[in-house]
Formats: structure tokens, C-alpha cells, sequence
């Protein structure tokens, strides 16, 4: 067999295809090539050589049906590859399990040390059954999200944002529309109460305030991605962030409020920034944020603050406030230096939060004082440990491994949505993917981070942890939109 014959044997058998572009080519070249052969060899390359030709007529036939139809079809496919599942079917093939269950993990989690700091403490009876039939609604809601398409979101994103303002607003004016009213709780009338039939439905607006402005981001910087070279167009993503966090502050809660502060900030970087830009706001942003310390300090009051959140910003800022001295013997023995011995200081409960939180994180040390076995949660020491400290109280039942148990589960988490936002080939689906998951990321961040006294007490719940109705419903919301885009992720319209 000659070099030419091996080299066509070689060619077609590697690259079926290229029978069908070129069959009639590939004929003609056999043909020559078996006339030159063995005589005993020429019938198999003659039979090669009429392959080729039907695969030319084939192919033939196929280009007059491809121009003659509204849709191409592949030749490849339409022989040799089975029909795709289509409708519903073909995206439930790409929808993530894994995400679902390491979420369902986590929920687990937190029930379970839920139930341990409320267990046997008067009036906290049914806050597990109350997070129970919350997570049934919020699993309801998860699935209800897959299943409009996420790009609709474009049109329907904007009215949701407009509503939650309007419920905003109507939060600050204290109004009562009779099936719709606000209610007051922990000092911030954050709360609107929608009755019907005799019954009270409570939610929070500014949980899904949060929602509705990332999706208001990500349309806005997926359509202006390309124009992101100036100052000037930075400013409409900070103005949609900025009047919803005005309205939240009002309330007062600065703790939700200031989630909404990074996320045009995060979602403007990924839509591609200029690095120029981003550079010169973070250094301006570090000269702002030393100048509101020095403030802080200084200041006896804030424009804007109240009375109970300028001390927690000053518990928090106080280590750092103190110059650098070296104890005296009297004011070791007596809190006081030798001229002041005789007036005994006054215990301060501005810290009392956080210094219950430290003395219960430490307290579980590596493996927990155990299951139901925390004495600053359940003798009720530390303040708000099924909401805002519900970190602390998962450290002193279960200790340093709990920790990092539920750090783990996080990790997972995040691995999962960054997947999906990586093989998204939508620039609308990708950023909805950033913002929603920054929402997430952020509460983590700054409710931990106040539990270890690096972050001020701002009263943020653990997502998937704390207790409270309308946070998980959020929770779910958010990662079935995750989820849609997962199942989504393979279509590439923008």
C-alpha cells in the first residue's frame, strides 16, 4: 500500500466529516491511487471510492435542504446523534443538585444549632418550629424561581424594584393602607404587616429591596458594559444603590443598610471597570473612611446616628482610640490611677453584647460545651443569640469544629454559584450571579465579623443560620435565581 493510500486510510477514518465536505474530492483521489495498487487491492479501493461518492451526493443533498429551510441542520447530529430532550427536561438536565444539597446541608445546620440555644428557654419555644415551616415556604419559593427564565428578569426587575421602594417609603411614613400597615420591632419600624382573613402576614421590604437592586444593576451594567470608561458612567449604579440605602438608614438600620454599600462597587469591577478608576476609588475611599474614624472618635454627636449606634461604633472603634500606656500598679489593683484609687469605675454595659458574644465563642474552645449544653445562650447572657449572635452560640456548643464545619459548608456553596457564574455565557446572567451572591457573602462577612469584634455590632443575621421567616425566604429567592441561571447558562443572548 502506498504512502498515499495510508495517508487517505488515515484521514478519514480520524475525520469522518470530511468524507461529507469532501467526498467527491476523496473519490477521485482513491481512484488514482487504486490504479496504481496490487490488482488484488484495487476492489477494496473501488468500494472506498463509491463510499465516497454517496457521501458526496449526501452531502449534496443536504446543502440544497439547508438553503431551502428556515434553520440549519447539522449533518452530524441529524445521522448519527440522538434527538435532545427538549422543554423543561433539557434544563432540569442542567440544573445543580449539588447546590441544592449543600444548601439543604446548611439549613440543617442551622436548625439544629437553633434548637440547641433555644431549648428550654422560656418563650422560645417555637422558634424551631416556626424556622421549620419557614423553610418549607422558602423551598416553595426556590423552586417557583426556576422556573420563569432569568432574561425575563430584564423587564420584571425594574416594576420589583419600584414596589420595594414604594414599600420603603411607605415604611418612613408609619402608614396603614388597612390590609397593608407598619409595625415596629427592635427599635426600627422595618416591618409591614399584610392582613387578610383574620391573619397577619409580617416581612421585611428592605430584604427584597436587596434583590430588586442587583437585578436593576446587572440589566443596567450588562447593557452599558461597553461604555464603562468614565467617571460619569459609574454614577447611575451608584445612584440605584444609594436610594434604597438612604430609605433603610431612615428606619434606622444601618446594619442592612450598609449591605447594599459595596454592591455597586463589586458589580461596576466585574462588568470590566477601568483599572484607572478603580484604583483612584480605593485610595479615595481609604482617605474617607481614616477621616469618618478620626470623626467618630471626636464627634459628640453624628448627623444621622442615633444615641445607641454612635457607641457601638465607638466600642468598636475604642481599642484603637486608647494611646499606648503601660498599666500602673494602682490602676491594676483599682481600674484607676493612684490620684483616682478612692472613686471605684463605673461597670459599663455599652460592650456588654459583644464581650458576652467573645466570652461564649471562647467558651466552646475546640470541641463545644455540647449540644443544648450553652450556658451564655440559653441563661440568656448573650443578647439576641437565635438572630444576631447565633455565630457565638454555634461556637460554644460545638466549638472550633463547628466552626469550621459551617465554614465548609459555605466554601461549598460559593464553589458551586462561582460555577455557574464562570459558564455563564450571559453578561446580564453573570452579574445577577456576582450581585446576588455578594448579598450573601456580605451578611457572613459582617455578622461573624462582629461576633470577633472586627466589625461593629450592626445587627446582621447568618444567612442559613439565624432565625427569621423573611431572611430565609431571601436566602432561597436568591439561590433558585442562581439556579435558573444555571439551568440557563449554556444560551448566549445578551
Amino acid at each position: 500500500m502506498s504512502e498515499s493510500q495510508r495517508t487517505i486510510i488515515h484521514l478519514v477514518s480520524k475525520d469522518p466529516a470530511h468524507m461529507i465536505t469532501n467526498g467527491r474530492l476523496l473519490a477521485t483521489t482513491v481512484l488514482v491511487s487504486a490504479a496504481r495498487t496490487d490488482p488484488r487491492e484495487e476492489r477494496d479501493f473501488r468500494l472506498f471510492a463509491a463510499a465516497g461518492r454517496c457521501y458526496s451526493l449526501l452531502h449534496l443533498v443536504v446543502v440544497q435542504t439547508r438553503s431551502r429551510a428556515s434553520r440549519p441542520i447539522p449533518v452530524i447530529s441529524a445521522i448519527s446523534m440522538p434527538q435532545q430532550p427538549s422543554g423543561f427536561l433539557h434544563f432540569l438536565r442542567q440544573f445543580d443538585f449539588l447546590l441544592l444539597a449543600f444548601l439543604l446541608l446548611t439549613t440543617g445546620f442551622g436548625l439544629l444549632v437553633l434548637d440547641g440555644s433555644t431549648h428550654d428557654v422560656a418563650g422560645m419555644e417555637r422558634y424551631v418550629n416556626g424556622q421549620l415551616t419557614w423553610w418549607k415556604v422558602a423551598l416553595a419559593i426556590f423552586f417557583l424561581a426556576l422556573v420563569i427564565p432569568y432574561r425575563w428578569l430584564k423587564v420584571l426587575g425594574w416594576p420589583a424594584y419600584a414596589i420595594t421602594l414604594l414599600f420603603l417609603i411607605l415604611v418612613l411614613a408609619h402608614g396603614d393602607l388597612g390590609i397593608l400597615g407598619t409595625i415596629k420591632a427592635g427599635g426600627a419600624a422595618s416591618w409591614l404587616e399584610l392582613r387578610f382573613s383574620g391573619a397577619a402576614l409580617r416581612f421585611q421590604p428592605s430584604e427584597f429591596a436587596k434583590i430588586a437592586t442587583v437585578i436593576a444593576l446587572a440589566h443596567w451594567l450588562a447593557w452599558r458594559r461597553d461604555k464603562l470608561q468614565t467617571v460619569w458612567e459609574c454614577l447611575p449604579p451608584l445612584i440605584l444603590a444609594a436610594i434604597p440605602m438612604a430609605l433603610i438608614a431612615r428606619q434606622p438600620d444601618l446594619g442592612t443598610a450598609s449591605v447594599f454599600l459595596p454592591l455597586p462597587f463589586l458589580l461596576l469591577f466585574v462588568a470590566g471597570l477601568r483599572w484607572r478608576i478603580v484604583l483612584t476609588a480605593s485610595a479615595i475611599g481609604l482617605m474617607l473612611m481614616l477621616a469618618c474614624t478620626v470623626f467618630l472618635m471626636t464627634a459628640n454627636t453624628v448627623p444621622g446616628l442615633r444615641n445607641y449606634q454612635l457607641k457601638r461604633i465607638r466600642v468598636f472603634l475604642e481599642p484603637i482610640s486608647q494611646p499606648l500606656k503601660t498599666p500602673g500598679i494602682e490602676e491594676i489593683l483599682y481600674g484607676s490611677p493612684a490620684s483616682e484609687k478612692d472613686e471605684r469605675v463605673k461597670p459599663s454595659y455599652d460592650d456588654w453584647n459583644i464581650r458576652q458574644a467573645e466570652m461564649a465563642l471562647g467558651g466552646g474552645r475546640l470541641f463545644g460545651k455540647g449540644w443544648r449544653k450553652g450556658t451564655q445562650s440559653r441563661y440568656r447572657f448573650l443578647p439576641q443569640h437565635h438572630t444576631d449572635f447565633i455565630f457565638s452560640s454555634l461556637g460554644e456548643q460545638f466549638g472550633l469544629v463547628g466552626c469550621l464545619v459551617l465554614f465548609l459548608l459555605y466554601l461549598l456553596v460559593v464553589w458551586r454559584t462561582l460555577r455557574i457564574g464562570i459558564y455563564s455565557a450571559d453578561p446580564f446572567g453573570k452579574l445577577l450571579v456576582v450581585g446576588l451572591l455578594s448579598i450573601v457573602l456580605i451578611h457572613v462577612f459582617m455578622n461573624i465579623g462582629m461576633s470577633v469584634r472586627l466589625l461593629p455590632v450592626t445587627g446582621l443575621p447568618l444567612p442559613f443560620m439565624s432565625y427569621g421567616g423573611s431572611f430565609l425566604v431571601t436566602n432561597y429567592l436568591i439561590f433558585g435565581l442562581i439556579a435558573n441561571v444555571g439551568m440557563r447558562r449554556r444560551s448566549r443572548e445578551s
